[in-house]
């Protein structure tokens, strides 16, 4: 979700330091240029600075928690000394940042709204703030999971074969949502969101009673699924040589796979250098002019790359799999057999999942971790996929909101040592739990509290956004994606 926002972001920050006038009736107008309004008179009012000691003008805007600084733009006050508001919000961001890591989301959904409407941060500083959280719990639950093994043998429990297909379709994905957040309206925004978050919240229940049924029973059986392929396995005798070729390709599959991670580190660079390049609707780092001819070929250039990487990894998986069924491999239970039907539909729902998380704005992991469920992946093997995919994404969307100057450090450095506990005692907390009473359905009721309660808190701080606007008869239809 961060990685994407930072292009909105860029053009209330372009707006701020480079805007024409803007007529307005009152600051929230002005709101998404990070300006306030003047009152000149009657007939003559426009969105410009605050200037420090006229009281009133940032509160009415962005609440009690910001006020005029000698730039003319308002900001917030600083962490220190902490208030109420600080230490409930700390509080609830710690105990949500636990249950996020535990269940392998990296928590957006929950962490933005209580940054809103229980510590009273505007909008875009809640963003930058969740994200830099985001990339502390995940940095410590990545050191952990790198160190954890599959349940059922002796190899990664990541599964980068399918976080290499899911990740540059998601990431393509993303640029497209950006645009499309852009120009709906914040209500059908919010309809959109709710219903997709709903639907995801009632498949993922079902799913983790399904497993929790099944553990229950004790069944040890794999279940179906129309995008498996339960592929018949040759018994003949082995010839020494696919002795040995069987035999390295288990070895292979005990090391840490650095090509693997070299090729999601890359799609994910592409898209940083991609952003910081058109700059969306802001600035660009080289100077490319919005909605330009270069802009719309800049635009374009990310997704033929971004689909032949995907299209090379599919390959890669098919010959691998063909491979894998010559030699009788021997797959683990949640092992996916690649085919080109559901390597089509896994990246084909990659892509959607990409364009849904920024169109709505909420994590990729809200979405992905449901879609691996969906395909059968075990619970943990998920989670563990889920973080290595949000690791990659945090730390760089990071860097960029570090470029544009949008996090307050004070505020994010507490957060950043929040999310690195909050990291370590979820996923210390839930793999003791789960091992202890052998329940690998709690991850996923795990992901079923995160994807609810983010439902209701990012329902109750988008309608409260709609309400205002209607009270104030802001424009509420379709917008344009450049300027006029």
């Amino acid at each position: 979700m961060a990685l994407v926002a930072i292009v909105l972001l860029g053009d209330a920050s372009a707006a701020s330091q480079g805007q024409p006038e803007v007529p307005c009736t009152d600051s929230h107008v002005c709101a998404k240029y990070n300006l306030v309004c003047i009152l000149n008179g009657t007939n003559s009012s426009h969105c410009g600075h605050c200037i420090k000691g006229r009281n009133g003008e940032c509160e009415e805007l962005y609440g009690s928690e910001y006020e005029c600084s000698d730039d003319g733009a308002c900001k917030r006050k600083a962490l220190w000394p902490l208030d109420w508001h600080d230490y409930a919000t700390l509080a609830v961001l710690m105990a949500g940042g636990v249950v996020a890591a535990g269940g392998g989301i990296g928590g957006g959904g929950v962490f933005i709204p209580v940054l809103i409407l229980l510590g009273g941060f505007k909008t875009s500083d809640a963003i930058p703030l969740s994200n830099v959280m985001i990339f502390g719990s995940s940095m410590a639950s990545m050191f952990l999971v790198l160190r954890q093994s599959h349940p059922h043998a002796d190899k990664p429990l990541i599964e980068y074969d399918l976080a290499m297909v899911m990740q540059p379709l998601a990431l393509s994905g993303t640029v497209v949502g950006v645009v499309l957040n852009t120009v709906f309206p914040d209500w059908v925004v919010l309809i959109l969101l709710i219903l997709v978050l709903l639907s995801t919240t009632y498949r993922t229940t079902l799913k983790g009673v399904k497993e929790w049924k099944k553990e229950r029973e004790g069944a040890e059986e794999e279940e179906e699924d129309p995008l498996m392929e339960n592929s018949s396995i040759n018994v003949r005798a082995h010839t020494e040589v696919s002795v040995r070729k069987l035999q390295s390709m288990y070895e292979d599959e005990k090391r840490n796979p650095f090509m693997k991670q070299l090729i999601l580190l890359s799609s994910l660079i592409l898209v940083v250098v991609h952003s910081l390049f058109i700059g969306g609707r802001g600035k660009s780092v080289i100077g490319i002019g919005p909605c330009s001819a270069l802009y719309w070929s800049m635009f374009m250039l990310i997704f033929p790359i971004l689909f032949l990487i995907t299209f090379m990894t599919v390959r890669y998986l098919l010959l691998s799999e063909k491979l894998k069924k010559a030699l009788d491999y021997k797959y683990l239970p949640g092992d996916i057999h690649w085919n080109k039907k559901n390597s089509g539909i896994i990246s084909l729902l990659s892509f959607g999942a990409g364009i849904l998380s920024s169109l709505l704005g909420i994590g990729g992991g809200m979405i992905l971790s449901p879609l691996m469920l969906e395909l059968n992946v075990l619970p943990a093997v998920t989670a563990a996929t889920s973080v290595c995919m949000i690791f990659f994404t945090s730390s760089s969307a990071s860097v960029q909101y570090a470029i544009l100057s949008r996090i307050l450090w004070d505020y994010g450095g507490v957060l950043f040592v929040i999310g690195l506990f909050s990291g370590i005692i979820g996923q210390l907390g839930l793999s003791w739990i789960v091992k202890k009473y052998k329940k690998m359905s709690l991850i996923i009721f795990t992901v079923v509290l995160i994807i609810g309660c983010s439902t209701i808190l990012l329902g109750v701080t988008g309608g409260l956004r709609v309400l205002n606007k209607m009270r104030h008869s802001a424009y509420m239809g379709f917008n344009h994606y450049c300027p006029s």
